[in-house]
């Protein structure tokens, strides 16, 4: 419950920061150039709080830094997040969460399932 309260509090907060650091040639970007652009800062914000939660970076507790490991190593969560624009809804999914879409009557899948065999 650790790590996935730690996540619950964190990870809206990476992203904020992230989402205010646009890229200087968005409006130029193509649909390729946009996902991977998405892709990019969904990565970051993921790998940022797993390396606060491993004890790889820095974080505030109570105004001071401290670096030791929020849990156990063998100890994780998943995550999900979804950023609605006013065109578009960009969700990420690391782990085996699932994002889906009620439309109308109907469930709509919107991530992927993250398996380990996948990253090897």
């Amino acid at each position: 419950a650790q790590v996935s309260n730690y996540c619950r509090e964190r990870l809206h907060v990476v992203l904020s920061k992230e989402l205010r650091r646009p890229p200087s040639d968005l409006g130029e970007m193509s649909d390729v150039d946009m996902k991977e652009h998405w892709d990019d800062l969904f990565t970051r914000c993921f790998q940022t709080v797993d390396d606060e939660v491993s004890g790889l970076a820095s974080r505030l507790v109570h105004g001071q830094p401290r670096s030791d490991p929020i849990a156990a190593e063998n100890v994780g969560s998943t995550a999900v997040a979804v950023v609605v624009c006013s065109s578009h809804v960009v969700v990420a999914n690391c782990g085996d969460s699932r994002i889906v879409l009620s439309r109308g009557k109907e469930p709509v899948a919107l991530s992927i399932d993250q398996k380990v065999d996948m990253l090897l």
